[in-house]
């Protein structure tokens, strides 16, 4: 078997896997990449359509455009790859995270599964992806203990010790299709058009205890809810090139307001005593989103990108902590983001020189409302992608991010994350005419 016929074998097991995983996924838990308390509300901490490579220029992708990766973020950019390339991605993080109150401090690690796509050309200025990706993420355990002191008149002095424990798991899946289309091409002008249409699915349990030396006060809460729903962005592409090798990229998309069901089973229970057992289902919104972005670019050795994204959560109903729909519980966020990518030499023997260099930052506000206040996270990137062949790479990139309570005496997080990737992009449908 030659070579070509290996990897379109490889392409075709994995296109097979990614129509079966979400079907796997949707029995599965996992801590889900995520430990933070504050995962408790809503839907927990929110993915990225961002990959390895597009993560480490602070997540920008609104106005990237290449032919060596794939960037889900605007769908729009699909048509950056020629007619006999196929593109497949995947990814995996792990991540440190501390956590710390009042004094008090813990940290974690946590990894898993990140992300994965396939790329590949339909027909002439048509192009096409699958992809599957977290859309949000669940994982928490912390508690309290305390000790309250007992006084009556047949008990001189006693102590009662008090405990809670809150645990949650789970998140959101997002399966998407995404197809670009060249609307318009010259030689000094690109413009192109796409849509990512994608099926969101997941379950979320939050489980939570409330004891006392004395079991018979002891009580147990279970909140699990059954999340599915369609998922729509809507994007634009419009590329000036200038000076032989210049070029200036103007991004933009757009994702409506859109209906999510969720079915929410809660279960109390105290002493083995089942008190409540409850079925319910609520209609809640995914909020609109819009985002604008620029990217420069000098043939393939420079990319400078920068990109401001605003979602509307004020304006949708969403879930509260006992998961049922509820209006005012978010925030509306925006989100700042800029990155560069840098290649030393494109032909050369000497292997570091053709590695590819990025690093980038973004700031964005949180969507969740914790006890009336916002968040804010603060984040850097560097990363670089190492090739394996001429096209072909494994890609790097570390992290740093501060979240931080915009008031009151809450948590603070700080993580460093470790993205690992693979993208194999390889020229699947050419066939040499010497032998």
């Amino acid at each position: 078997m030659n070579l070509q016929r290996l990897v379109a074998t490889i392409f075709f097991m994995v296109l097979v896997a990614m129509i079966s995983m979400p079907l796997v996924a949707q029995n599965m838990n996992t801590s889900n990449l995520t430990s933070s308390p504050y995962n408790r509300y809503g839907y927990g901490r929110l993915g990225s359509l961002g990959n390895t490579v597009t993560r480490s220029m602070g997540d920008v992708g609104i106005a990237i455009r290449s032919n060596q990766y794939t960037s889900l973020a605007n769908p729009a950019s699909l048509t950056a790859i020629d007619t006999l390339t196929m593109i497949f991605s995947v990814g995996l993080d792990a991540q440190y995270g501390n956590y710390s109150e009042a004094g008090a401090s813990s940290s974690k690690w946590d990894a898993g599964f990140s992300y994965m796509s396939f790329q590949m050309p339909l027909w002439r200025n048509f192009a096409m992806s699958l992809s599957f990706t977290p859309y949000s993420m669940v994982g928490y355990y912390y508690g309290t203990s305390d000790d309250i002191a007992v006084h009556s008149a047949t008990v001189r002095h006693d102590t009662l010790t008090y405990s809670s424990l809150h645990q949650g798991l789970g998140g959101i899946n997002n399966f998407m299709l995404g197809v670009g289309w060249r609307a318009f091409h010259n030689k000094q002008i690109d413009f192109n058009l796409g849509v990512n249409t994608g099926w969101l699915f997941g379950t979320i349990e939050h489980d939570g205890s409330l004891n006392t030396s004395s079991q018979a006060t002891s009580t147990h809460l279970s909140y699990e809810a059954s999340v599915r729903g369609l998922h729509l962005q809507l994007g634009a592409q419009y590329t000036q090139r200038f000076k032989a090798i210049h070029s200036v990229t103007v991004g933009a998309t757009f994702t409506p307001r859109l209906n999510l069901s969720v079915d929410t089973e809660s279960l109390k229970f105290s002493a083995d005593t089942v008190s409540r057992n409850e079925r319910y289902r609520s209609a809640v919104k995914l909020p609109m989103r819009w985002g604008v972005g620029v990217s420069y670019n000098i043939a393939r050795k420079l990319t400078v990108a920068a990109e401001f994204e605003k979602t509307m959560w004020n304006d949708v109903t969403g879930l509260n902590t006992e998961l049922v729909a509820e209006d005012g519980v978010f925030n509306n966020t925006t989100r700042i983001a800029a990155g560069i990518e840098y290649q030393p030499k494109v032909m050369t023997n000497r292997y570091l020189k053709i590695c590819r260099y990025r690093a980038g930052a973004s700031v964005k506000s949180n969507y969740l409302r914790v006890n009336g206040h916002s968040l804010r996270e603060y984040s850097g990137n560097l990363g670089m992608s190492m090739p394996i062949n001429r096209r072909s790479s494994f890609d790097l990139g570390v992290g740093y991010s501060a979240v931080r309570p915009q008031g009151g005496s809450m948590v603070k997080e700080n993580y460093v994350t470790i993205n690992l990737g693979l993208t194999f992009n390889e020229m699947m449908f050419f066939r040499g005419r010497l032998r």
